[in-house]
Protein backbone atom coordinates (compact mmCIF):
# COMPACT_ATOMS: atom_id res chain seq x y z
CA UNK A 1 0.00 0.00 0.00
CA UNK A 2 1.67 3.20 -0.90
CA UNK A 3 2.17 5.79 1.88
CA UNK A 4 -0.48 8.69 2.24
CA UNK A 5 0.64 12.09 2.26
CA UNK A 6 0.11 13.61 6.08
CA UNK A 7 -2.02 17.06 6.05
CA UNK A 8 -4.36 17.13 3.11
CA UNK A 9 -4.39 19.18 0.04
CA UNK A 10 -5.47 22.28 -1.28
CA UNK A 11 -6.40 23.42 -4.86
CA UNK A 12 -5.34 26.45 -6.09
CA UNK A 13 -7.09 26.88 -9.79
CA UNK A 14 -5.20 27.99 -12.95
CA UNK A 15 -7.16 30.73 -13.57
CA UNK A 16 -5.33 32.90 -11.30
CA UNK A 17 -2.77 33.55 -13.60
CA UNK A 18 -5.56 35.87 -15.31
CA UNK A 19 -6.48 37.54 -11.83
CA UNK A 20 -4.69 40.65 -10.24
CA UNK A 21 -2.78 38.75 -7.55
CA UNK A 22 -0.64 37.12 -10.09
CA UNK A 23 0.83 40.05 -11.00
CA UNK A 24 1.34 41.72 -7.62
CA UNK A 25 4.25 42.08 -5.89
CA UNK A 26 5.94 38.58 -4.33
CA UNK A 27 4.92 39.65 -0.88
CA UNK A 28 1.24 39.93 -1.73
CA UNK A 29 1.16 36.55 -3.49
CA UNK A 30 3.06 34.30 -0.64
CA UNK A 31 0.53 35.73 1.84
CA UNK A 32 -2.34 34.62 -0.61
CA UNK A 33 -0.86 31.38 -0.61
CA UNK A 34 -0.44 31.15 3.06
CA UNK A 35 -4.04 32.21 3.54
CA UNK A 36 -5.43 29.65 1.17
CA UNK A 37 -2.91 26.80 2.41
CA UNK A 38 -3.82 27.83 6.24
CA UNK A 39 -7.51 28.02 5.91
CA UNK A 40 -9.53 25.73 7.81
CA UNK A 41 -11.06 22.38 5.62
CA UNK A 42 -13.44 22.11 8.28
CA UNK A 43 -15.14 24.39 11.25
CA UNK A 44 -12.58 24.40 14.09
CA UNK A 45 -13.37 25.57 17.80
CA UNK A 46 -10.19 28.30 17.92
CA UNK A 47 -10.30 29.47 21.93
CA UNK A 48 -13.79 31.33 21.93
CA UNK A 49 -14.33 31.43 18.51
CA UNK A 50 -15.90 28.59 15.94
CA UNK A 51 -13.34 29.03 12.86
CA UNK A 52 -15.51 27.96 9.31
CA UNK A 53 -14.43 26.08 6.85
CA UNK A 54 -12.53 28.74 4.62
CA UNK A 55 -11.64 30.50 7.60
CA UNK A 56 -8.63 31.48 9.57
CA UNK A 57 -7.49 33.05 12.86
CA UNK A 58 -4.22 34.40 12.85
CA UNK A 59 -2.51 37.68 14.33
CA UNK A 60 -0.33 39.90 11.50
CA UNK A 61 2.75 39.35 13.60
CA UNK A 62 1.61 35.37 13.40
CA UNK A 63 1.58 35.82 9.39
CA UNK A 64 5.07 37.63 9.20
CA UNK A 65 6.98 34.73 11.57
CA UNK A 66 5.24 31.63 9.69
CA UNK A 67 6.66 33.35 6.10
CA UNK A 68 9.90 34.21 7.45
CA UNK A 69 12.99 33.40 5.70
CA UNK A 70 16.97 32.84 6.95
CA UNK A 71 19.70 34.75 5.44
CA UNK A 72 22.88 32.61 6.95
CA UNK A 73 21.73 33.01 10.66
CA UNK A 74 19.51 35.92 10.92
CA UNK A 75 15.42 35.56 11.00
CA UNK A 76 13.78 37.65 8.39
CA UNK A 77 10.27 38.72 7.82
CA UNK A 78 8.08 41.03 6.30
CA UNK A 79 6.98 44.40 7.74
CA UNK A 80 4.35 45.15 9.42
CA UNK A 81 3.29 47.06 6.61
CA UNK A 82 3.95 45.02 4.09
CA UNK A 83 1.59 43.07 5.83
CA UNK A 84 -1.37 45.02 5.98
CA UNK A 85 -0.52 46.53 2.50
CA UNK A 86 -0.90 43.13 1.22
CA UNK A 87 -4.21 42.57 3.52
CA UNK A 88 -5.42 45.25 2.24
CA UNK A 89 -4.95 44.39 -1.15
CA UNK A 90 -6.32 40.94 -1.21
CA UNK A 91 -9.02 42.81 0.43
CA UNK A 92 -9.49 45.01 -2.87
CA UNK A 93 -8.97 42.40 -4.44
CA UNK A 94 -12.49 40.17 -2.88
CA UNK A 95 -10.06 37.22 -2.63
CA UNK A 96 -10.90 37.74 1.59
CA UNK A 97 -12.65 39.30 3.91
CA UNK A 98 -11.14 40.36 7.59
CA UNK A 99 -12.68 41.20 11.28
CA UNK A 100 -10.91 42.39 14.05
CA UNK A 101 -11.81 40.55 16.80
CA UNK A 102 -9.58 40.50 20.70
CA UNK A 103 -6.72 38.66 20.06
CA UNK A 104 -6.54 38.64 16.57
CA UNK A 105 -8.13 38.76 13.08
CA UNK A 106 -10.81 36.70 11.51
CA UNK A 107 -9.95 36.16 8.14
CA UNK A 108 -12.74 34.61 5.56
CA UNK A 109 -11.08 33.13 2.13
CA UNK A 110 -13.95 34.35 -0.22
CA UNK A 111 -15.28 31.48 -2.80
CA UNK A 112 -13.53 29.03 -0.58
CA UNK A 113 -16.03 26.18 -1.10
CA UNK A 114 -16.29 26.81 -4.83
CA UNK A 115 -12.61 26.88 -5.40
CA UNK A 116 -11.98 23.86 -3.08
CA UNK A 117 -14.17 21.84 -4.95
CA UNK A 118 -12.92 19.53 -7.29
CA UNK A 119 -16.57 19.21 -8.97
CA UNK A 120 -16.34 22.42 -10.04
CA UNK A 121 -13.51 21.60 -12.40
CA UNK A 122 -13.96 21.62 -16.22
CA UNK A 123 -12.64 18.06 -17.15
CA UNK A 124 -11.24 16.61 -14.13
CA UNK A 125 -12.96 13.34 -14.71
CA UNK A 126 -11.55 13.39 -18.00
CA UNK A 127 -8.15 14.17 -17.42
CA UNK A 128 -7.90 11.98 -14.24
CA UNK A 129 -8.67 8.77 -16.26
CA UNK A 130 -7.84 9.17 -19.77
CA UNK A 131 -3.90 9.42 -17.75
CA UNK A 132 -4.71 6.38 -15.56
CA UNK A 133 -5.74 4.42 -18.39
CA UNK A 134 -3.65 5.62 -21.18
CA UNK A 135 -5.90 6.68 -23.13
CA UNK A 136 -5.97 10.43 -25.10
CA UNK A 137 -8.24 13.86 -23.58
CA UNK A 138 -10.54 15.89 -26.24
CA UNK A 139 -9.80 19.18 -25.86
CA UNK A 140 -13.30 20.83 -24.87
CA UNK A 141 -14.55 22.93 -27.26
CA UNK A 142 -14.13 27.05 -27.33
CA UNK A 143 -17.79 27.30 -26.83
CA UNK A 144 -17.52 25.09 -23.68
CA UNK A 145 -15.24 27.06 -22.34
CA UNK A 146 -16.81 30.26 -22.61
CA UNK A 147 -19.84 29.03 -21.20
CA UNK A 148 -17.87 27.32 -18.76
CA UNK A 149 -16.42 30.84 -17.99
CA UNK A 150 -19.74 32.64 -17.64
CA UNK A 151 -21.13 30.61 -15.51
CA UNK A 152 -18.25 30.37 -13.08
CA UNK A 153 -17.78 34.19 -13.35
CA UNK A 154 -22.08 34.54 -12.35
CA UNK A 155 -21.04 32.17 -9.27
CA UNK A 156 -18.33 34.70 -8.08
CA UNK A 157 -20.11 37.56 -8.75
CA UNK A 158 -23.36 36.46 -6.98
CA UNK A 159 -20.99 34.82 -4.27
CA UNK A 160 -18.84 38.54 -4.01
CA UNK A 161 -22.16 40.15 -3.72
CA UNK A 162 -23.76 38.21 -0.66
CA UNK A 163 -20.10 37.81 0.94
CA UNK A 164 -19.80 41.26 1.48
CA UNK A 165 -23.17 41.84 2.26
CA UNK A 166 -22.69 39.48 5.15
CA UNK A 167 -19.54 40.52 6.53
CA UNK A 168 -20.62 44.08 6.42
CA UNK A 169 -24.05 44.02 8.04
CA UNK A 170 -23.06 40.59 10.31
CA UNK A 171 -25.91 38.63 8.57
CA UNK A 172 -26.14 35.18 7.17
CA UNK A 173 -27.77 34.88 3.98
CA UNK A 174 -27.12 32.04 2.13
CA UNK A 175 -25.48 32.51 -1.67
CA UNK A 176 -27.99 29.64 -2.75
CA UNK A 177 -30.70 31.80 -2.03
CA UNK A 178 -33.06 31.32 -5.13
CA UNK A 179 -34.47 34.67 -4.48
CA UNK A 180 -31.70 36.60 -3.67
CA UNK A 181 -29.54 34.84 -6.59
CA UNK A 182 -32.14 36.36 -9.21
CA UNK A 183 -32.05 39.89 -7.75
CA UNK A 184 -28.00 39.99 -8.02
CA UNK A 185 -28.49 37.95 -11.67
CA UNK A 186 -31.27 40.38 -12.69
CA UNK A 187 -29.06 43.92 -11.60
CA UNK A 188 -26.13 42.58 -13.15
CA UNK A 189 -27.73 41.59 -16.51
CA UNK A 190 -29.20 45.29 -15.93
CA UNK A 191 -25.56 46.59 -16.50
CA UNK A 192 -24.60 47.15 -12.67
CA UNK A 193 -21.74 46.02 -11.19
CA UNK A 194 -20.11 44.33 -7.75
CA UNK A 195 -18.38 48.16 -6.69
CA UNK A 196 -22.11 49.14 -7.44
CA UNK A 197 -23.50 46.38 -5.49
CA UNK A 198 -21.33 47.23 -2.51
CA UNK A 199 -21.84 50.76 -2.71
CA UNK A 200 -25.81 50.14 -2.35
CA UNK A 201 -25.05 48.19 1.21
CA UNK A 202 -22.95 50.50 2.06
CA UNK A 203 -25.37 53.55 1.90
CA UNK A 204 -28.16 51.41 3.14
CA UNK A 205 -26.61 50.14 6.09
CA UNK A 206 -24.48 53.06 6.93
CA UNK A 207 -28.01 55.29 6.38
CA UNK A 208 -30.44 52.29 8.55
CA UNK A 209 -28.16 50.55 11.20
CA UNK A 210 -29.18 52.85 14.11
CA UNK A 211 -32.35 53.27 13.21
CA UNK A 212 -34.83 51.32 14.71
CA UNK A 213 -37.74 51.42 12.30
CA UNK A 214 -35.49 51.06 9.20
CA UNK A 215 -32.97 48.44 10.23
CA UNK A 216 -35.34 45.71 9.14
CA UNK A 217 -34.91 46.47 5.69
CA UNK A 218 -31.09 46.32 5.45
CA UNK A 219 -31.59 42.64 3.78
CA UNK A 220 -30.81 41.81 -0.13
CA UNK A 221 -34.42 41.41 -0.89
CA UNK A 222 -34.79 45.14 -0.40
CA UNK A 223 -31.35 46.57 -1.35
CA UNK A 224 -31.51 44.48 -5.10
CA UNK A 225 -34.88 45.01 -5.89
CA UNK A 226 -35.26 46.75 -9.03
CA UNK A 227 -37.53 49.28 -8.19
CA UNK A 228 -34.68 50.37 -5.27
CA UNK A 229 -31.43 49.59 -6.47
CA UNK A 230 -30.36 53.05 -8.79
CA UNK A 231 -32.53 55.29 -6.44
CA UNK A 232 -29.91 53.98 -3.07
CA UNK A 233 -26.81 53.72 -5.15
CA UNK A 234 -27.17 57.54 -6.36
CA UNK A 235 -28.45 58.50 -2.23
CA UNK A 236 -25.63 60.69 -0.49
CA UNK A 237 -24.44 58.75 2.33
CA UNK A 238 -23.17 60.24 5.91
CA UNK A 239 -19.98 58.16 5.29
CA UNK A 240 -18.87 60.19 2.56
CA UNK A 241 -18.48 63.69 3.93
CA UNK A 242 -15.26 63.78 2.96
CA UNK A 243 -15.85 63.12 -0.63
CA UNK A 244 -14.04 66.12 -1.88
CA UNK A 245 -10.63 65.53 0.10
CA UNK A 246 -7.72 64.19 -3.08
CA UNK A 247 -5.99 61.28 -1.16
CA UNK A 248 -5.99 59.22 -4.64
CA UNK A 249 -8.52 56.99 -3.08
CA UNK A 250 -12.41 56.52 -4.69
CA UNK A 251 -15.59 57.15 -3.07
CA UNK A 252 -16.57 53.30 -2.35
CA UNK A 253 -12.61 53.08 -0.87
CA UNK A 254 -12.96 55.67 1.42
CA UNK A 255 -17.39 53.92 2.55
CA UNK A 256 -15.36 50.93 2.91
CA UNK A 257 -12.82 52.04 5.30
CA UNK A 258 -14.76 54.01 7.09
CA UNK A 259 -17.28 51.43 7.49
CA UNK A 260 -14.68 48.49 8.18
CA UNK A 261 -13.54 50.71 11.26
CA UNK A 262 -17.17 51.14 12.52
CA UNK A 263 -17.36 47.23 12.60
CA UNK A 264 -13.69 46.84 14.09
CA UNK A 265 -15.00 49.27 16.64
CA UNK A 266 -12.32 51.66 15.94
CA UNK A 267 -12.52 55.80 16.44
Amino acid sequence: MKDRIPGGYYIKARVIKNKRIAHSPPHFREIWEYLLREANHKAVQYGRYLVERGQLFRTYKEIRDDLCWFAGYRKVTYSENQTKKAMMALREYQMIATKKEPGGVLITVLNYDFYQDPSNYEGTNESTNGSTNGGTNKEPSLNANNKNEKNVKKEEIIKAVIDFFNFTTGKKFSHKNKEINKLISGRTNDGFSVEDFKTVILTKFTHWKDDDRNKQYITPNTLFRPSHFETYLNQDTPLTGDADQDDGRSKLERMKEKTRKLIDGES
